[in-house]
Order: structure tokens, then C-alpha cells, then sequence
């Protein structure tokens, strides 16, 4: 192909893209690109460098817009050669120091009219994807709005649940604090009772003891009392047979010394002095007798009332071990049992000393079944206390006078007791 040396006219030129497989920000210096661009598809297309214009570069990897002159003679014909050349290898195009990069060459419109109406139809593009991306935008922003408006009112409902359920929570705490206050009290009460109900059974406790204690020397008076009653039994019963029989010896002997007279009314009433003298210890034994056997069913009474009153305590102490621990055992319980021990003891002595008591009376009666009826004055006086000043024995005291029963009854109240449990 000859050259020319005319001077080329864009207006008609033949326009053409080449894309280059080259990284758009390592070309460096874009002026050298373009002359390095001009110089390989100028010698490829076998015409003069001034006949090829570069119109631009666009980065996807490197896009370079040419323009190829018509001066050259056939520009079309040109621009087909060069895009043959794309495919096949060795040829200028792909053997320049530039252009061997080529991935594509497409031929474009010409570039007197082409341009203006693809650049129109560009904008027109571009118009439309605005106006689309308005209404779009339009749409989307009303979309937003409605679901701003939507939160909004959520927000305001769950701030008024929010707002409702923690007044709710604060009177419910409220009403949790009031009933933990009044089960404080309560706790408060409880131990106050616990602690009112320990004393009044030490108090119980005490006076029990006392009790026992004024048993036991009462149970001291009736034994010294039975002593006594056989001390003047065992006397009346060995008195009679040894004055009558010293009297018998006086008469047989027949002394000068007179016995004194005595009325016959004496003599005679002297047996009946004796035996009524012995109905009246015999009445005094009996009365002895059931007064003990009344002082049994009060120290039965009174060691049921002890285990019933240590049976509470335990109670009391089992109640109170949640919150103040175990009380320990109280001494005074082991004094109450060695003493109620004790007046058992006594209480077995006393029983025996009556029963012995009993069979001296008994044999005493027979003995006077079997003493004369004819005694004198001074052997009455033995007896009868007429001779020597001697009283006749007086009944005993009773030893319940001083207590009784219901007196050793002090069980604590059983309200009193159940709170204390609690």
C-alpha cells in the first residue's frame, strides 16, 4: 500500500477500539502509551503514523479508541486487515512491542455521524436509568417513611408496655418486700414466744422442784410420825401383860401392902379404856394409810407431770433448733429425777414401816384378847395415861394438807407451746 502525502481529515475517518491485555495503572506515562499504541498499528497496517489518531484511553484493562484516516485509500478494508491480524499469530500486529498484548479489535462507526447518535442514545440511557432510579428512589423512600411510621408506633406501644409492666414489677416488689417485713415480724414474734415460753417453763421447772422438794420433807414428818406411833405402840403393847403379871405376884404372896381401891366402875371400865385406846391407834394407823396411799397418787401425779413437762421442753427445743440451735440439757431436769428417785425410795421405806406398823397392831389385838378383865387402876395408868401424865396418841397430821394436786399442776398453755413450735 502506497502512501500519501496529503494531509488526513478526521471528519470521514473510520473509527476502531483495541483492547490491550495491560493493567490500565501500570502505563505509565499515558503520552508515551498512546505514541508506543500509534507506532505498532500504524506499521501494521503498513501506513504512514499521521493517518492514525488515538481518540482516548478507558480503563478494562486498556481500551484505546482510533481513528484510521481516509487518505490511506480503503480505511474500512484497513481496519478488517488489522482485525484479521488479531488472529493470527506472527503477524505485525501481534509481533509490535505494544500491540502484542491485543485481545480484540472491533471496528466502530464512522465518526462523522456515528458518534453524536451514539452518545445521544448514551444519554438517553443514562436519562432514563435516572428517571427509573428517581421513581425507584421515590417509591423506596415512601417504602422507608411507611416503615419508619410502622417502628415508630411499635416503639411507642412497647415503651408503654415497657412502662406498665415495670410499674407492675415495682408494685409487686413492693408487695414482696411488705410480706417479707411481716414474716420478719413474725419470725421476730415467734422467737419472742420461744424464748417467753423457755422461761415459763423454768419457771414451771423451779416450782415443780420446790413442790418436790416440800414432798419430801413432809414425807420426813409422816416417818418420824410412824416411828413415834411404833415406839407408843410397841410401849402400850408391853406395859399391860407386865404390870398384870407383877400384880398376880403380889396376891399370890399375900403381902401386907393393901392394893388401893378401886372403884368397881374403874376396874371393871379398864378393859374397855384399853381397847378403846387400841380402836383409836388402829383408826390413826388406817387414816395413816390412806394418807400415804393419797401421798402416792400425788407423787404418781407429780412424776407424770415431771415427764410430761420435760416431754415439752424437748418439744421447745426441737422447735428452736432451725433458728438458734440446740438448747442444751438443763441440769435441773437430772435434779428432778434424782429427786422424784429419791422420795420413791422414801416412799417404799414409808410403805414398809406401816406394814410393819400393821402387824404389831394386829398382834397387840390379840394380845389383848387374852389379858383378864380384872386390871388395877395403876395398870390402866400405863395404858390410859391416868397414872403417869402420858397423852394418848393424837392422829397424825395429814401430810397433804399443805399440797394437793392441782397444785403441781402448772403445765404451760398449749397456745403458748404451739407458737413457741412455730
Amino acid at each position: 500500500m502506497l502512501f500519501r502525502s496529503a494531509a488526513p481529515t478526521w471528519e470521514d475517518a473510520v473509527p476502531f477500539t483495541l483492547t490491550l491485555d495491560v493493567d490500565f495503572a501500570t502505563i505509565g506515562n499515558h503520552e508515551d502509551f498512546k505514541q508506543g499504541v500509534l507506532a505498532d498499528v500504524a506499521a501494521a497496517a503498513n501506513v504512514d503514523v499521521k493517518y492514525v489518531k488515538i481518540q482516548g484511553l478507558r480503563a478494562g484493562s486498556v481500551i484505546v479508541d482510533l481513528l484510521i484516516a481516509p487518505e490511506v485509500g480503503e480505511p474500512h478494508k484497513v481496519v478488517q486487515d488489522l482485525e484479521q491480524q488479531v488472529n493470527s499469530p506472527g503477524s505485525r500486529l501481534l509481533t509490535g512491542k505494544l500491540t502484542s498484548k491485543t485481545k480484540a479489535l472491533v471496528q466502530g462507526p464512522a465518526a462523522s455521524s456515528g458518534a453524536p447518535a451514539r452518545l445521544k442514545k448514551e444519554l438517553a440511557s443514562v436519562r432514563a436509568d435516572l428517571d427509573a432510579l428517581k421513581t425507584s428512589s421515590s417509591t423506596r423512600v415512601a417504602e422507608l417513611e411507611a416503615e419508619v411510621e410502622h417502628l415508630t408506633e411499635q416503639l411507642d406501644t412497647e415503651s408503654f408496655s415497657h412502662n406498665d409492666f415495670r410499674k407492675t414489677a415495682e408494685a409487686h416488689v413492693a408487695e414482696l418486700e411488705t410480706e417479707v417485713q411481716q414474716l420478719n415480724d413474725k419470725l421476730e414474734t415467734a422467737r419472742a414466744e420461744h424464748e417467753q415460753a423457755q422461761k415459763t417453763s423454768a419457771a414451771h421447772i423451779e416450782q415443780l422442784n420446790s413442790d418436790v422438794q416440800r414432798v419430801s420433807g413432809e414425807f420426813e414428818a409422816a416417818k418420824s410420825l410412824c416411828v413415834e406411833l411404833e415406839a407408843q405402840l410397841a410401849q402400850a403393847k408391853s406395859g399391860a401383860p407386865q404390870e398384870a403379871a407383877a400384880a398376880g405376884k403380889e396376891g399370890a404372896q399375900g403381902d401386907a401392902v393393901p392394893a388401893p381401891e378401886v372403884p368397881a366402875a374403874e376396874v371393871v371400865g379398864a378393859p374397855a379404856d384399853l381397847a378403846k385406846e387400841i380402836e383409836m391407834l388402829t383408826q390413826q394407823l388406817t387414816a395413816s394409810k390412806e394418807q400415804l396411799h393419797a401421798q402416792e397418787l400425788v407423787t404418781q401425779k407429780s412424776l407424770d407431770h415431771v415427764k410430761a413437762l420435760e416431754q415439752e421442753v424437748e418439744a421447745l427445743k426441737k422447735g428452736a433448733g432451725g433458728a438458734e440451735g440446740t438448747t442444751p440439757a438443763s441440769s435441773e431436769g437430772d435434779a428432778d429425777d434424782a429427786g422424784l428417785a429419791a422420795l420413791d425410795k422414801e416412799n417404799k421405806v414409808l410403805k414398809e414401816q406401816v406394814n410393819s406398823l400393821t402387824f404389831q397392831l394386829q398382834e397387840l389385838q390379840g394380845a389383848m384378847a387374852d389379858t383378864p378383865r380384872e386390871m388395877k387402876a395403876k395398870d390402866l395408868s400405863a395404858t390410859t395415861g391416868g397414872g403417869s401424865g402420858k397423852k394418848l396418841l393424837e392422829p397424825p397430821p395429814s401430810v397433804l394438807g399443805t399440797v394437793s394436786p392441782q397444785s403441781l399442776s402448772r403445765t404451760p398453755s398449749t397456745s403458748k407451746i404451739g407458737r413457741a413450735h412455730v
